[in-house]
């Protein structure tokens, strides 16, 4: 069964929740420890969080679309 596009935002929603705070710490923690492998896991990271957040965005307004309501419900999407 093909995934609707209200479900798209859902679906990815946890990538930026999980790659931000990851980035930074990986980043924090090897500059504090100076451990060049986690400061390169951060760099890495960082795009791809970046990333995500811009494709959670866009997958919010299409879904905010989507979805049909009305009155109170329209406004607060």
């Amino acid at each position: 069964m093909p995934m609707r596009v209200h479900e798209v935002h859902p679906a990815i929603a946890h990538f930026p929740v999980a790659l931000l705070p990851t980035a930074v710490a990986a980043d924090l923690i090897g500059r504090l420890t100076d451990n060049a492998s986690l400061m390169d896991m951060g760099r890495q990271l960082m795009p791809l969080a970046a990333m995500s957040v811009a494709a959670t965005g866009v997958a919010g307004f299409a879904a905010q679309e989507a979805v049909k309501t009305h009155g109170v419900s329209r406004d607060l999407l």
